[in-house]
């Protein structure tokens, strides 16, 4: 029953129109106990609703209060390369902007392994789409001093979002300068952790002279630190 209920819950979110229409009838809140109790494919169809809800309506008003913390492991379960990719980018969207919501929405999704640990693997992924969502998801969770702890840790994130700031896809290049200007905000080893890419001069100077302005600016930031 819990599995059929959810398949229908989905099948309404497939229309974004309509996804205003669940939250308010209660839908979304219907949708947590079945995300995290019913069979694989109903936990998969209740997260992905779930999910759906999460990209077009303010999560804020969406999931109030702690369900936005709660909601954040059905939609992580989504992340698996078994799944198909539009599931994937979904939940990458929707972590997103769950991220923007309050620091204990982004705590759970940074003490959740499971949860930044795929987010953090969708960054090196080939599909276009899913790496800019990851990145934009990373810069998000930027926010949190938790964050930027895990960023001066003994490890390679802050090479890695350096060198993004030189990808091909502009929204890639805006979201990578956007975290290493609020990384480098944060603290001054990350400013140091900079020079550790090799190619961090190149990258720096396709954010300073870039067409867009936006990274422009981010570029600006950055050196300003």
């Amino acid at each position: 029953m819990k599995e059929l209920i959810a398949r229908v819950l989905n099948a309404f979110c497939q229309h974004q129109e309509l996804r205003g229409l669940v939250v308010q009838q209660g839908g979304s809140k219907a949708l947590i106990p079945i995300a995290n109790s019913s069979t694989e494919k109903g936990e998969r169809q209740a997260g992905q609703a779930l999910a759906r809800i999460g990209i077009t309506q303010d999560p804020s008003i969406a999931f109030p209060g702690n369900r936005s913390c709660d909601v954040v492991r059905p939609i992580a379960k989504l992340l698996k390369e078994e799944n198909k990719s539009i599931e994937n980018f979904e939940a990458l969207m929707a972590l997103g902007n769950l991220a923007n919501v309050n620091e204990s929405t982004r705590g759970r999704m940074l003490r959740e392994s499971d949860c930044i640990m795929s987010i953090e693997t969708y960054m090196f992924e080939d599909h276009a789409m899913l790496r800019r969502a990851a990145v934009q998801c990373v810069l998000n969770l930027c926010q949190s001093k938790v964050q930027v702890e895990r960023f001066e840790a003994p490890n390679d994130k802050m090479k890695y979002m350096v060198l993004l700031m030189a990808d091909e896809d502009e929204e890639i290049v805006k979201a990578a300068g956007g975290a290493v200007a609020m990384l480098t905000s944060a603290s001054t080893k990350l400013c140091q952790k900079i020079y550790e890419s090799s190619q961090w001069e190149a990258c720096m100077l396709n954010t300073l002279a870039n067409k867009d302005f936006e990274v422009t600016y981010r570029g600006a930031v950055i050196v300003d630190n």
